[in-house]
Order: structure tokens, then sequence, then C-alpha cells
């Protein structure tokens, strides 16, 4: 949910990276880091435009209270107009059926090219004292209108779309903890709503109201000047609520609660090499028994911008 002017970096690892990162990133992680606002204020505008009728406008402000407190608000808003393209597989007229709401029965069928997209974020940093920091993330983004493919269902009709993500950062020191809850809404209430999204072959909505809630912690501490241990453990609980429109009769039964956790040994037994080890363990309920992640990596630093590393590691991702 957040926006081209807030992103500060962005960090890419490459391979799998189930060891640290749990499960789902067995191609990798990319990690957007935004600017802080203690260290990035001011307020900032900007208006793209270009092919395809698209126009972007964003903003952010961000500003510093005293030296313990600081805030940032940011918004993009853009819209344009798809590639327009017809898939012969959807009919002209949508069917009399009571599978699809009543006001879509027998109506002519039509793409809706135009995308329309909002996002918005609100962030607070807090630093009581040196080494403790606290902070709590607010976004929100709506997709007016869009189109996406689902698979074997075909293209889906976005309208009314929305994703929220509420998240609580902590940190002291070495120790850091977060809590975060994403939170989907397709724009139907129920199987027969008209007001948001919809397949494009058969008119019938889609209902996704799902929910992921997770928690995480992680410490890490050196031994003398030549090894460092981190550690950690993770949780992470799937609600899909998708009123039997994506899930079918697996509704009531879709919940995956997983539990994990991880540590990782770095040794630097001589100047830029360093030894890196990790273990990791995750448990689900929906699998039996328990998934084991490991990984090794020998790495040397010829220059501190440089480095050559000869690394193993495995993944998983959960069904």
């Amino acid at each position: 949910t957040g926006t081209n002017e807030d992103i500060d970096r962005m960090e890419v690892l490459l391979g799998p990276a189930s060891a640290l990162y749990g499960p789902n990133s067995s191609a990798g992680v990319l990690h957007v880091i935004t600017k802080s606002p203690f260290n990035s204020q001011g307020t900032t505008v900007s208006v793209d435009g270009g092919e395809r009728s698209v126009i972007r406008t964003g903003l952010r402000h961000a500003g510093k209270l005293n030296d313990k407190l600081a805030y940032k608000l940011s918004g993009e808003y853009m819209q344009g107009r798809d590639w327009e393209y017809n898939d012969p597989s959807e009919p002209k007229t949508f069917s009399t059926s009571t599978t699809i709401p009543a006001s879509r029965r027998g109506q002519a069928n039509q793409r809706d090219f135009d995308l329309q997209r909002f996002t918005s974020e609100a962030r607070v940093d807090i630093r009581p004292r040196e080494g403790v920091e606290a902070i709590t993330t607010v976004g929100l983004t709506k997709i007016g209108s869009g189109m996406e493919l689902t698979g074997a269902n075909g293209t889906s009709q976005i309208k009314n779309w929305s994703y929220t993500s509420l998240q609580q950062r902590f940190r002291w020191n070495r120790f850091f903890a977060q809590a975060f809850a994403n939170l989907s809404n397709a724009g139907n209430d129920t199987s027969s709503s008209d007001a948001g999204t919809y397949l494009l072959r058969s008119g019938q909505p889609i209902v996704d109201q799902s929910r992921v809630y997770a928690l995480q912690a992680q410490h890490g501490f050196d031994l003398g000047t030549k090894q460092s241990f981190t550690y950690g453990v993770d949780y992470i609980k799937t609600d899909p609520r998708s009123g039997g429109t994506i899930n079918g009769a697996n509704e009531d039964v879709d919940n995956v609660t997983e539990f994990g956790a991880y540590i990782q040994s770095t040794t630097r037994p001589m100047n830029r090499v360093e030894v890196l080890l990790a273990a990791r363990a995750d448990n689900n309920n929906v699998i039996e028994g328990s998934t084991f992640s490991p990984r090794a990596a020998l790495i040397f630093k010829p220059t501190e911008n440089q480095n050559i590393r000869a690394t193993f590691n495995r993944a998983f991702s959960t069904p």
C-alpha cells in the first residue's frame, strides 16, 4: 500500500530464503524499505502522464514534532486504460441463471478497460530513547476498476476491491518484533451481490473478505568478534473468507495456521571470509509433521562492496 514517493530503497535476496523468511519464499525475497519521517521530512508532490491515458498523482508529507516523535502521510491516485482484448470464451450476454445477480442476468457482457487505483498510508515513529523504536503503519489500497487473470476461471472484472494493512513494529537494540494484519475485500458482501468484482466468463461475483494475521520476533547476539547468532519465531494465520465463490466446498476447512522457529550462525574465521549456517523448522495444521529448511553459505569479500559466495538453500511453499 506504499506510494512511489515514499520508497527509500529496495533489497533483493535471490534464491530460496525459507531459513530466515519462512514459507512461500522459495523464489527469493523483495524487501521494499520506505523513508523514515525522522530522516526525510517535508512535502513531495508529483504528477505523471503517458500512453494509455495514464495519469498518476502522488503526495507525501512528513514532519518531526520533536526528537522522539515523527509522522508521515502519503497518497497516490492512478487512472488509465488497459490494453483492449476480448476473450472469445466470454459470452456476449450473461445467462439468466440464478447463480448470478438478478441485475446482471441476460445483460450484455462488456469489459471495462478503464483502470482506477487509490493508495494511502499513515505512519507514526516513536523513539523514546537511544536504541528503542516503535513504528505504527496503516495503509489502504482501493482498486475502483481493473482486470485480473484468475487462472482456470479466466479474467475477473475488478470493481471496488480494497486492501487494508495494519502493522506495528518494535525494535530494542538487536531485538525486533512485529505484528501485522492484511485485510482483503473484493467489494461483494455475498455471492449474490453486484457491487464488486465478478468473473467475465460467467458473471458470478467473487467474494473475498480474507484475513492474514502474523506475529514475528527476532533477536541476535555476538560471542566475541568472530561469532554472532540470530534466532527468532514466527506465527501466521491465513483465514480465507470467500463465501464459497473461490474455495467452494472447502470454505469451512481452509484456514491455515503456521508456526516456525529458526537460528542462524555467522562465523568469521579470517579476514574477508564468512561462514553462514542456518536451520528452520515449520509446522502447520494442514500437513502432518514439520518441514526443515537448511541454509549454508561460504562468503568471500575481496573488497568492502564486493562478495563471492557459494550457497545451499532449501525452501517450501504452503499448499
